[in-house]
């Protein structure tokens, strides 16, 4: 549901971004919905580092979220 009939809701009424955790792949697939509510405009894995522009100066480490 996060990825359909969800996604075309938040981006209908103003979501600017939607993350996407999928902790059996261990895959965060990140939306930039007023860009492309279709397409991740970014996904990351396992070992990564990365920033929302939501939010300038935090770096989310994937394995931070990945952990058991």
């Amino acid at each position: 549901m996060d990825t359909g009939s969800k996604r075309e809701i938040y981006a209908r009424t103003g979501t600017t971004e939607l993350w996407v955790v999928d902790p059996d792949a261990k895959r965060i697939q990140v939306y930039a919905l007023r860009r492309d509510a279709d397409v991740p405009a970014a996904t990351h894995g396992p070992g990564e580092e990365f920033t929302s522009r939501l939010f300038p100066g935090l770096k989310i480490r994937s394995d931070e979220i990945f952990q058991q």
